[in-house]
Order: structure tokens, then sequence, then C-alpha cells
């Protein structure tokens, strides 16, 4: 956007809004399985041996680490997208929220709000899982009125509110997937 390739904008915010909807949606495969499954097969492959780390963290992975480290670099990029790109913008901030949702919804599916995370063992998954969620949404949303917008938060409170969210309109999640990655 500084360098006012708009157009280019408009590509990037629709690429990553896929990209997160393809995220999300293998967040929604891994809370498909049956809770042994999780715990004997899932959860094992973001914990040592597997990966070079007693602290599992998405920023391990380059492509993770450049896009928030982008970011953060970039503060207040987000509100310097031109209103022409809104509907664009606005599907990358849904997108977004849905892969967060997902991923809390793993989460919570598999003890997270009594559990320690894969990343800090001693405190509360789903509480860090906020922290994370509230400081990624306040790099990406453009104004302080949206951001204060109780639409904006990602706090549900029971599973049910989670199925509402995160249906998709999708007949599987296959078919969210591969229509992610078009």
């Amino acid at each position: 956007m500084r360098k006012e390739n708009i157009v280019q904008v408009g590509v990037i915010l629709k690429s990553m809004s896929q990209l997160m909807l393809a995220s999300g949606a293998s967040m929604l495969f891994a809370g498909t399985s049956q809770p042994q499954e999780y715990e004997n097969e899932i959860r094992p492959t973001m914990m040592l041996p597997h990966v070079n780390s007693p602290d599992f963290s998405g920023i391990m992975s380059y492509d993770h680490a450049y896009l928030i480290n982008s970011w953060n670099k970039e503060k207040g990029l987000f509100k310097l997208v031109p209103t022409f790109l809104k509907s664009a913008y606005e599907e990358f901030l849904e997108s977004h929220k849905f892969l967060a949702l997902a991923h809390k919804f793993v989460c919570h599916k598999y003890g997270g709000e009594q559990t320690g995370s894969l990343r800090e063992n001693k405190a509360i998954a789903l509480e860090i899982l906020e922290k994370i969620n509230d400081s990624r949404r306040r790099l990406i949303i453009s104004s302080d009125r949206q951001l204060l917008n109780p639409d904006s938060r990602l706090r549900l409170t029971d599973d049910s509110e989670y199925e509402e969210y995160l249906k998709t309109g999708f007949k599987c999640y296959s078919q969210l997937l591969i229509k992610s990655l078009n």
C-alpha cells in the first residue's frame, strides 16, 4: 500500500483470506477426531521430537513468522486500505475470525479450558489463545471503533456458539478446503 500498488494489495488480501480459510478448515478436520485419536496421533505431531522445540507455536514456521513479523512491523498499514477494497478487507477479517475460532474450537474440544497449551504448559490453553487472538486482531483491524465493536471479539462461551459461527454452508470440510485453495 505504501508503494500505491493497490491491485497487488487486493491480490494479497484475497490470498491471505484463502490461506486462512484453508488453515481454519485444517483445524476443523483436527476437531473431527475422537479425543483418543487427537491425543495419541495429532497432538504428538506438534511436540518433540516432531518439532525442534519444547514449546510448539505456529510462529516456528517460516511463513507464519514472516506474516506476524510483517503485521507487527507495519502496524498502521491496515488503516490505509482504500475504500474500494473494503469488501476484500472485510473478507480477510472474516477469514481470520474463522481461523481463530476454528483454532479455539479444537482447543476447547480437547480440554483447552483446563489444560496447558503446547507452548506454555503452566497456563490455560484457551486463555493463551484468547490473548494471542486479541493481539492479532489489534494488528489487522483498521480502526479503534472497529476494535471496540463487540462483534470483533473472538470470545465464545459455549459449544453452540462455536458451532453456529463455524457453520460454513459446505456439505463437508473437504469442500471448504478445496474452495479455499481455488
